[in-house]
């Protein structure tokens, strides 16, 4: 039963059992008439709020409100709330820091990822023209480095005197500076150092071929200079040949001429000596004036 009669107003929701019948109520009667040695529980406004925080926090923290907890006072409970708070903000600036950790580790491993394509680009372009890659690297909150920048050497020198080596040299470096997708400041100033060696190797390749071509028409004159003299040597050569030709049938004819002459006065030599012999001629003739009555 709860009783608001005869009670001090600072008592006013305190709790009271019957009392047994012809009994006084528990708290007047006399210590030797209470059944029991503990003193009757009293409840006032000010402990009640603070079990109801206290209760609440204990919900909250996960414990019974049955279990047996020490009375704090409400400066306890100040400092506890001010605990609480504390690590209310601490949990969000933990929060904060591993959010922002985890957009650094982001930023750095797509830095990364770019740096590395950017210089292999560089030599898959180059070829046997560019050096092995360097990087510079930063740590990231999670101990891990990332590259954040690189490099790789590059020849531009051909080393040599040929101009069309220099130029294929020049075209290739530029083609390697070009080739990331976003090239670097340095990457430009490379790529126009190559334009300008290009250029030269051009000019170069120009006073080449026009050396070249004088040196051909000089070559083709000289073969020609020399065909001729050949050619007129061989004319030479074959109207000598002509005239020891015709000078051999010459005398072969007059060789043939003589042997015919002496044939045919032989034949009239038999023929006078014949009619010597039948008696037709007296004399022989001599050989001489034979011939020279029929020539």
């Amino acid at each position: 039963m709860i009783s608001t009669n005869n009670i001090p107003s600072n008592f006013a929701n305190a709790i009271s059992p019957f009392s047994s019948q012809g009994g006084s109520p528990v708290g007047e009667e006399n210590p030797e008439a209470r059944n029991t040695s503990f003193k009757p529980v009293e409840e006032s406004a000010e402990t009640s709020r603070v079990q109801g925080r206290r209760d609440a926090d204990e919900l909250r923290e996960g414990r019974s409100t049955q279990d047996p907890v020490e009375e704090r006072s409400p400066g306890d409970e100040q400092r506890r709330e001010q605990e609480r708070d504390q690590q209310a903000q601490e949990e969000r600036l933990a929060e904060r820091q591993e959010t922002e950790d985890r957009r650094e580790i982001d930023r750095l491993a797509a830095r990364d990822r770019e740096v590395r394509a950017h210089e292999q680009a560089h030599q898959t372009a180059g070829g046997n023209l560019a050096g092995a890659a360097s990087y510079r690297y930063e740590k990231g909150p999670d101990g891990v480095s990332y590259a954040v920048s690189g490099e790789v050497p590059i020849r531009l020198g051909s080393g040599n005197d040929d101009p069309r080596e220099a130029l294929e040299i020049a075209r290739r470096v530029q083609r390697a500076a070009l080739a990331p997708a976003e090239p670097s400041v340095q990457d430009r100033q490379v790529a126009a150092q190559a334009a300008q060696m290009e250029q030269e190797a051009l000019r170069d390749i120009a006073e080449l071929e026009r050396q070249e071509q004088i040196q051909q028409r000089e070559e083709f004159q000289e073969t020609r200079e020399e065909r001729e003299a050949q050619e007129k040597e061989r004319e030479e050569q074959a109207r000598e040949e002509q005239q020891a030709q015709a000078e051999r049938d010459r005398v072969e004819r007059s060789s043939r001429e003589q042997e015919r002459q002496s044939e045919a006065a032989s034949q009239l030599f038999d023929l006078n000596q014949r009619l010597i012999d039948i008696g037709v001629n007296r004399t022989v003739p001599d050989a001489g004036s034979l011939i020279d009555s029929n020539v």
